[in-house]
């Protein structure tokens, strides 16, 4: 019988400074003291990891194991590779780990990172006579900068360079130092969630197919696939040794070439100015021996297009692109009687593919990629209507945990990144209040409201003292976002924020706090009428907007006849604007939503189908495929918009969809979890038709309908067992 050996694995770096070389590799190997039944690897990184067992890869994860707070956490992720290892008694496995500096040292964790790159890994070994043994990092491993992977970075990019060897994965290897401990890391290792992966289902177009270009010095090879997203290409290059391949990436092209329309290039060209600081390109330097194929591996870009050069001759073929997400598992479905909307609708869901890639980023394309709070909570619902997002925003509000300030304050953004950081934000904060309750009524588990009870407590009570703060509110609003507004928004999300605190706090059991929240809420909501409600029981004309009018509804801060009067103006407000958009992210998020609940589903439409700016079929006009940071990022009759923060993949808009879903075919859970179901469809002619389905914990619902010779034809199904209201439309 061979003894359990029980080890502690450290954090381990290459015993040597490195040079040039900033990718750590890392080398163990593992002899079988009996036939293996049964191995896992359970590894975690500072950096992000590639794993090897006799050579072979393991996992389908990219980029593990993700971001996270690094002053607080790192994730550690556990693979089953039995087979991979040789199984017979005596005969030895090679480990191998190679590290990269993305998301600990690299440009977007400056200040919340480390200096080097370091692996803490345990393999797990069950033998056929009952013996265990555990392989940890410890001082017996090998570490080096050998490459071929030069650097990484999620800002950067990433260098690989062909002529050196990658044959320390598998073979013996000579002349490494011994590691030393890494003591950077002082945070607790907690298993892995929200994975991102290639999703090879989402194949998009390529312009030169198999074909071989041949690319001469100077010149440039533009490849259109024809879709924005997140991922990284392949292609295979034939050329001399020590040619340099650079690979950068934009969602655009330059259109005339002209400066005065924002160009920064000749007509054609790929638009860069809109990175910023991100170099994000990708450079292989090639062996020189036949054709060579390659493709990073430790980081990822924002793109539709991609572009080719180099310092010398090459040949260029087979490029692909490979898309990467953190959404895995589609559960909606929605396609309209109505080209447009259908682009749009596609638009949204890029989006959601595009920004949810181990955290709910802003834009997957410049430098910040950063898990902004307003932009998840507004786009959180649509997000569960669309795809399985549970275990995702679930390991977000982890990330927002550990970065909550001492006093309760909720940041701006998580995991926390390279700029100073905002605390206390309205719409903003208010997010750590919002995706609970919102993961609640979707997927009906109490989990994320007992999880994140006493951090929603904390804010709550933080709030309570001191408000919250208003530097963003309705951000990128066409029309205002005052201090009056911006006051107004602030005082009311608190009343907002306590509602929900109280539905919550009676479905975990905490009926002493639900009757605090619930008194809470009727006292911020007195005070919320004192200060912005008229003699006419309306919100006062000094705060007239779109946003004010959508949030008193939404909140139930106006009812009576200020009520109609309040729905009345916003009404009003639309059709002044010819059925334009008046809001910014806050707003955007609420206003079909609220007009539809008040019985203008028509003017929710008008919204939706307008096609002028500002708008959502104005930017699909403009060739959008994905949504955009701002209605008018770019237009054919004016050019680029201002390129100090102009992102062409920025989902919160997007969050349009949850309205398709909810109100247009009318989907909604009436009770958490979809236990209890309201089937109510808003029908419009100039939509033609619509099927939706939307795969719930209790199954699928589906509606359709559609317009027949001018009359309206409609059909549900719901799965046995739940409670279903059917309002007919």
């Amino acid at each position: 019988m061979i003894p359990l050996v029980l080890a502690v694995a450290m954090w381990i770096s290459p015993d040597v400074e490195m040079g040039k070389i900033r990718v750590a590799a890392f080398r163990k190997d593992a002899v079988n003291a009996s036939e293996v039944e049964h191995a896992e690897w359970r590894i975690t990184s500072l950096g992000v990891f590639n794993a090897y067992v006799n050579g072979k890869r393991i996992g389908e994860d990219w980029l593990a194991p993700g971001c996270t707070y690094n002053v607080k956490c790192r994730h550690e992720a556990t693979y089953d590779v039995t087979g991979l290892m040789k199984h017979g008694r005596g005969e030895t496995n090679a480990l191998a780990v190679e590290v990269g500096p993305s998301w600990w040292c690299d440009a977007i964790a400056k200040g919340f990172g480390g200096s080097r790159c370091a692996l803490r890994a345990t393999l797990s070994v069950k033998y056929a006579d009952g013996g265990k043994v555990e392989v940890p990092t410890d001082l017996t491993w090998r570490g080096a900068y050998p490459g071929p992977l030069i650097d990484a970075g999620i800002f950067e990019g990433e260098i690989v360079d062909g002529r050196l060897s990658d044959a320390w994965r598998t073979d013996a290897v000579e002349g490494w130092n011994c590691v030393c401990e890494n003591k950077e890391f002082k945070g607790e290792v907690r298993p892995m969630l929200a994975r991102t992966r290639e999703r090879t289902d989402l194949r998009l177009n390529v312009n030169c197919g198999d074909a071989d270009v041949d690319l001469a010095t100077g010149g440039m090879h533009v490849v259109d696939f024809g879709q924005n997203h997140a991922g990284v290409v392949s292609f295979s290059v034939k050329g001399k040794r020590g040619t340099v391949v650079t690979v950068r990436f934009a969602e655009m092209l330059n259109d005339t070439g002209d400066p005065a329309r924002g160009n920064d290039g000749p007509k054609g060209t790929p638009y860069l100015k809109n990175l910023r600081s991100a170099k994000a390109e990708f450079r292989y330097v090639l062996a020189g021996e036949g054709v060579e194929r390659c493709r990073p591996t430790m980081t990822y870009f924002g793109y539709r297009y991609a572009s080719f050069t180099a310092d010398a001759p090459v040949v260029i073929s087979q490029v692909r692109t490979h898309v990467l997400t953190g959404v895995l598992e589609r559960r909606g479905r929605i396609v309209t009687g109505n080209a447009l909307v259908n682009r749009l609708i596609a638009n949204c869901e890029w989006g959601h593919y595009s920004n949810y890639l181990s955290v709910p980023t802003d834009c997957p394309q410049r430098d910040e990629r950063a898990g902004w709070a307003g932009d998840t909570q507004v786009f959180c619902r649509t997000a569960m209507y669309n795809a399985d997002s549970y275990e995702f925003l679930m390991k977000w509000l982890a990330d927002q945990r550990d970065c909550q300030r001492a006093d309760g304050a909720i940041s701006e953004v998580a995991p926390k990144c390279t700029w100073e950081t905002k605390y206390g934000q309205c719409g903003w904060a208010d997010s750590a209040v919002i995706v609970p309750y919102t993961l609640w009524m979707m997927y009906g588990r109490t989990a994320p409201v007992e999880q994140h009870w006493d951090a929603m407590a904390r804010h709550m009570a933080y709030v309570e003292k001191n408000g919250l703060t208003d530097h963003y509110c309705d951000w990128l609003s066409p029309v205002r976002n005052d201090k009056p507004l911006k006051d107004l928004l602030c005082d009311a999300f608190v009343v907002w924020d306590a509602q929900m605190m109280q539905r919550m706090a009676v479905a975990i059991g905490k009926m002493d706090e639900a009757a605090h929240y619930a008194a809470l809420a009727g006292e911020r909501r007195k005070l919320w009428r004192s200060r912005y409600i008229d003699s006419d029981g309306a919100v006062k004309k000094e705060y007239a907007c779109q946003t004010a009018y959508a949030y008193a509804l939404h909140i139930g801060l106006v009812d009576g006849p200020g009520r109609k009067i309040t729905v009345s103006r916003l009404v009003e407000d639309v059709k002044m604007r010819r059925g334009r958009i008046g809001t910014g992210f806050l707003g955007t998020a609420i206003i079909c939503q609220v007009l539809t609940e008040n019985g203008h589903a028509d003017v929710a439409y008008d919204l939706l189908l307008n096609r002028e700016y500002p708008g959502w079929l104005y930017s699909v006009d403009q060739g959008a495929t994905t949504i955009w940071e701002r209605w008018n990022s770019y237009t054919k009759e004016r050019g680029f918009g201002d390129a100090s923060m102009n992102s062409f993949n920025h989902y919160a808009y997007g969050s349009v969809l949850g309205w398709l879903y909810a109100d247009a075919a009318g989907i909604r859970p009436l009770k958490p979890g979809f236990e209890e179901v309201e089937i109510a469809p808003h029908p419009d002619p100039r939509l033609g038709s619509l099927e939706c389905e939307h795969e719930t914990p209790h199954g699928r619902i589906s509606v359709r309908w559609r317009y027949v010779d001018g009359k309206l034809d409609w059909s549900y199904s719901v799965p046995d067992g739940i409670s279903v209201h059917v309002i007919s439309p």
